[in-house]
């Protein structure tokens, strides 16, 4: 208890200073927030609403056209309740209308380059504001401590860590250092990994596991199948995918710990947690709009009230969901979400052991000049990645991409790289990334 007092009140602080952050600061406004009506929460998100409305009508090109095509105008503005009147955008439009979109005066603004693939597989390059990640990064924070976990406790991240790990500097190791953070890669879970992981657990008696539920689930499933005692794990937090009833079932079996379930996308700002309620709470530093169909699913439109460098307003996640408007039994005071869809991974099981999972190629393609992308198994010991590349798309590009797939895949795995100038939409309109 010592340590995650002195982490919270005076080491993550300096840190926050040192890198233009305030997780710290949002993390008391956040606990402050819970306590408060909801009739006042709505009157912070509109202050919010207005500001940044008005920052993007006086500093873009495009918002200045796109009111005065549909003749409105931003003294018909009044509320976050006005944002149904105000066009959608998506990945398409910002793409298209870059220049237009980017703030006259970005260079005042910190903030940090972000990408997403997503899980249509298209991604999109954006500007972060320091606020907006600091506040999601807040929003965690305190959803997590509502179960057995408290800041600085030891804990182990299956993620996409070990994509790059030279290209990771100095203060991202000692930022995770700090936070008793151990990141693993999340994207082959073969059985030697996941052998090399449980020894890991046991001998470190880790209580706490983050990472994808893909990851998480095939951790759990090789303990079952082979009988193995883990008695240490106290919280399990699944992140980037759907949480199937089987994973939750699978994992809840093996290591007989709570589940704190969890949904975001850093494009839009949000970040929804499903914690000691049935339902999702949404942070307070996004808005969804509500289409008033009750009960019914309905995309995510959202608006992030905290990135004043990127105008994600009204923006077109791609995932579905519903809402929940109920009055009884209401256990937060900000956005209740009951459902979500979409985001749902496969698991390429390879005949030489390997297992991977989707979610760590969005880290692995976004960071390159691919529009577009798709993963199939075309049999045991054949993967073929088509590519949709941009005209900044490069020789080198492809030697990094076939280096860091062929590293998770093995080298007795067949890799097929392979170009087309447009990938197929599945039913839902998106492209499906992971094939078996």
């Amino acid at each position: 208890m010592l340590y995650h007092n002195i982490l919270k009140n005076l080491i993550m602080p300096v840190a926050n200073y040192a890198m233009s952050t305030k997780d710290m600061h949002y993390l008391k406004l956040i606990s402050n927030m819970e306590a408060w009506p909801e009739e006042k929460i709505r009157e912070w998100q509109n202050v919010k609403f207005l500001k940044i409305m008005s920052h993007f009508y006086n500093n873009t090109t495009y918002y200045p056209r796109i009111f005065s095509e549909i003749g409105l105008s931003i003294k018909d503005i009044y509320s976050i309740e006005d944002l149904k009147k105000i066009p959608q955008i998506d990945k398409k439009i910002f793409n298209e209308e870059r220049q237009s979109l980017l703030p006259k005066n970005l260079s005042t603004i910190k903030y940090k380059y972000s990408s997403t693939g997503g899980s249509s597989g298209d991604p999109l390059k954006f500007y972060l504001d320091l606020d907006s990640w600091s506040f999601t990064i807040a929003n965690k924070i305190h959803n997590w401590e509502k179960s057995k976990y408290k800041y600085g406790d030891l804990h182990i991240a299956l993620g996409s860590s070990s994509l790059f790990p030279e290209s990771r500097s100095l203060k991202h190791k000692v930022f995770h250092w700090l936070k008793n953070e151990i990141p693993l890669n999340g994207m082959n879970m073969s059985a030697s990994v996941i052998n090399q992981y449980i020894n890991l657990i046991n001998r470190k008696k880790i209580a706490f596991l983050y990472g994808y539920a893909s990851s998480l689930f095939l951790l759990a499933d090789y303990v079952l199948k082979n009988e193995i005692e883990i008695h240490s794990v106290k919280v399990a937090f699944p992140t980037s995918e759907i949480l199937t009833a089987h994973f939750e079932k699978t994992i809840k079996a093996a290591f007989n710990c709570e589940i704190v379930d969890s949904y975001g996308a850093r494009d839009g700002g949000i970040t929804a947690f499903k914690t000691n309620s049935k339902n999702y709470h949404v942070g307070y530093n996004s808005y969804i709009l509500d289409d008033e169909n009750h009960n019914q699913p309905q995309p995510i439109i959202i608006t992030d009230l905290f990135n004043y460098t990127f105008p994600f307003i009204n923006y077109n996640l791609g995932d579905t969901i519903e809402l929940d408007r109920s009055e009884s039994n209401r256990d937060y005071n900000g956005q209740i979400i009951s459902h979500i869809y979409g985001r749902e991974s496969d698991i390429l099981y390879l005949d030489n052991g390997n297992n991977i999972t989707g979610p760590g190629f969005t880290i692995l393609f976004r960071d390159f000049n691919v529009a577009a992308y798709q993963i199939q198994k075309v049999s045991g010991l054949h993967i073929k990645c088509t590519i949709q590349k941009t005209v900044k798309y490069s020789e080198s590009e492809e030697k990094q991409i076939r280096h860091a797939i062929q590293k998770y895949i093995g080298h007795d795995c067949k890799l097929e790289i392979v170009y087309s100038t447009a990938i197929p939409l599945g039913k839902n309109g998106k492209v499906k990334y992971f094939i078996k």
